[in-house]
């Protein structure tokens, strides 16, 4: 990955790209990750693009060009004789770079085989000082016990990283090192598969409240990015998270995902803005400890075919495409089921009544007839692609995404669940029409608990009303319109400073053909806002002012707007807490700044921003970066 990045390399090659192929493989996905990496593909477009179609446009997007591609991790020749057609041969010196575990796949391919080689005794001892000690030297009385340890690692680099985080999270005492040894060595005498009983090691010195949080990722298919914020919310789902008084569950979890990472079994894949993890994965080689852990205590399974009703499994994460059978009814003893289920419909619902993680995205609500739902009083984690207001039966339901690419309609009785707090809807919602015909003529509702909701449309008098209904909200990503307000007899956007708990806002404006001015009315922002998205604005930089004034705000994201003046002239005082600042597409000619009107900042962003440039005495920032 850091000879991917070498900026001789970004220098030199016209195209790059990075692919993570695995031992399941699609054709479809390759061609698809192929493009997105190099930025070729709009993410809407897929769905109308057969194979040939992608195909095509990855040997367009690569013709005339010098390119670099990585397929990392493929088992199979074959997934490159599907694809190899679609790269054309420029003479221009372009590379295609396979990562294996296997010799046959680089012969195969015809390719120039160079054979990674194991550490030396002295490289593992070295990198295992580097992984404890960070620049400190090992104390005499360890080094013995260190030296032999990493020699028991036998050249794994893998192995060292997560055996050294295991030493890190130990007292250094010669006595608990020897126990380390000695494991490790027993490992080696006694056990045929000796790299997966080394890695074991480090899950049995984890503390047991994260063992569970950890095995958790055998559900994930092989090298997939777990987005975070869903994981979190699953460990939530399924009691894993240990209660701590005056603190939420979900930042308790994240602390637990901070420690799996700590000790090298987690690795970061994308970060946020503000920092914080985005995505993650573990290695190929944890996955399989994982499952195999799992699979001998009952935790997980992962189904890709038949599925025997004897089995006690706890967890089921289903990674076929083709739809398993059931000889019977089971699930008396199913907890969590997960994947990809092409017929849900398989399913004996009434049998599951201790499920609390229901994750099919397959599942459409409206084909299924409510009392064959009532059995799941345990939900608490729930995604399907649709709904319907017979959800309200599923009482103990704490989390809701309905991933669908369409816009789909809110029921009324969603927000009346009383244990409901986080709603995500992939493509956007919009509510009832009687619920907002109902709220028109000032019937009163129940306020609900809802905490973080995503993303709906807020395009007139009625949808801002049934908002106020959640005044716990502390994330709202959101359409907004211009609407005629009846009681002040003007046009204007949804307020937002009834939220008084909200902490991140994305909003995205709708284009306005009622009247000119439409610039939103920003004097009524939450002053508790922390992150702040806009997109297909139009702003004055007076509004950018009272953005610049809001007390708490950490990470500014402006897209694809325009600002009046075409000038944007920042005062001191402004900007106080923010340290990430993205401009994308925003029509600007002059921005006069200097770093101490954003003490705090540490990333600037930039991106298709072509008539103006970063500020000179942003130059004397160290701590900021920019990206183009």
């Amino acid at each position: 990955m850091e000879l991917y990045h070498d900026p001789w390399i970004v220098q030199n090659f016209d195209k790059r790209a990075w692919c993570v192929v695995s031992q399941t493989y699609r054709t479809r996905n390759i061609l698809i990750n192929i493009l997105t990496s190099m930025n070729e593909l709009n993410k809407d477009a897929i769905m109308d693009m057969d194979n040939d179609n992608l195909g095509q446009k990855l040997y367009k997007s690569l013709s005339g060009k010098r390119y670099i591609i990585v397929m990392d991790d493929i088992w199979n020749v074959n997934a490159w004789y599907d694809i190899r057609n679609y790269f054309p041969d420029n003479n221009q010196g372009s590379r295609l770079l396979f990562t294996t575990r296997h010799k046959d796949v680089g012969t195969e391919a015809s390719a120039i085989v160079n054979p990674l080689k194991l550490l030396t005794e002295e490289e593992c001892w070295s990198l295992l000082q580097m992984k404890v000690f960070h620049k400190e030297p090992c104390p005499k009385e360890l080094m013995d016990v260190g030296k032999e340890i990493a020699r028991n690692c036998d050249g794994l680099p893998l192995a060292v990283v997560v055996i050294a985080a295991v030493l890190a999270n130990i007292e250094k005492e010669r006595k608990l090192w020897k126990d380390v040894a000695e494991r490790l060595s027993s490992h080696i005498s006694k056990e045929s598969n000796m790299y997966m009983n080394k890695l074991q090691l480090s899950y049995n010195y984890l503390p047991m409240h994260l063992k569970p949080c950890f095995l958790y990722f055998g559900a994930f298919e092989e090298d997939r990015e777990v987005a975070v914020r869903k994981l979190i919310l699953l460990w939530v789902s399924e009691g894993f998270i240990e209660k701590v008084e005056h603190r939420s569950s979900e930042d308790v979890a994240q602390e637990y995902l901070i420690d799996l990472i700590n000790r090298s079994l987690v690795k970061v894949a994308k970060r946020r803005s503000d920092g914080g993890v985005k995505t993650c994965n573990v290695h190929d080689l944890l996955r399989d400890m994982c499952l195999r852990i799992a699979k001998n205590d009952n935790f997980l399974k992962v189904i890709q075919n038949q599925l025997s009703i004897y089995e006690q499994h706890q967890r089921l994460s289903f990674h076929s495409p083709s739809i398993p059978s059931f000889s019977r009814p089971f699930g008396l003893h199913v907890r969590s089921v997960l994947g990809n289920l092409p017929d849900p419909s398989t399913f004996f619902f009434s049998n599951l009544k201790l499920l609390k993680v229901l994750d099919l995205s397959t599942i459409d609500f409206t084909l299924y007839n409510p009392t064959r739902m009532e059995a799941l009083l345990l939900l608490r984690f729930l995604t399907v692609s649709s709904i319907t207001s017979s959800i309200e039966i599923l009482e103990n339901l704490e989390f809701l995404f309905v991933d669908n690419r369409e816009v789909v309609e809110i029921p009324e009785n969603l927000f009346k669940m009383v244990k409901l707090r986080h709603v995500h809807f992939r493509g956007g919602a919009q509510f009832s029409k009687s619920w907002r015909m109902r709220v028109t003529k000032d019937e009163i509702f129940h306020g609900s608990n809802l905490q973080k909701v995503s993303s709906i449309s807020i395009y007139d008098e009625s949808d801002e009303k049934i908002l106020r209904y959640s005044p716990s909200l502390r994330r709202l990503k959101c359409r907004v319109a211009v609407f005629w307000d009846s009681y002040e007899n003007n046009y204007r956007y949804p307020a937002f400073n009834f939220l008084n708990q909200l902490e991140s806002l994305s909003v995205s404006f709708r284009r306005s053909y009622v009247i000119e001015d439409s610039s939103p009315d920003l004097t009524n922002l939450p002053l508790n806002l922390r992150r702040l998205t806009l997109r297909n604005f139009n702003l004055s930089w007076k509004q950018m002012k009272i953005i610049g004034e809001l007390p708490k705000l950490e990470v500014l994201k402006l897209r694809n707007g325009s600002i009046e003046e075409k000038q944007w002239d920042t005062r001191e005082g402004e900007f106080k807490k923010l340290i990430y600042l993205e401009l994308d597409g925003v029509q600007i000619e002059d921005w006069n700044a200097s770093s101490d009107h954003f003490p705090k900042v540490e990333r600037l962003v930039l991106r298709s921003c072509y008539h103006f440039g970063i500020p000179s005495d942003f130059g004397y920032c160290m701590s900021m970066s920019t990206e183009d």
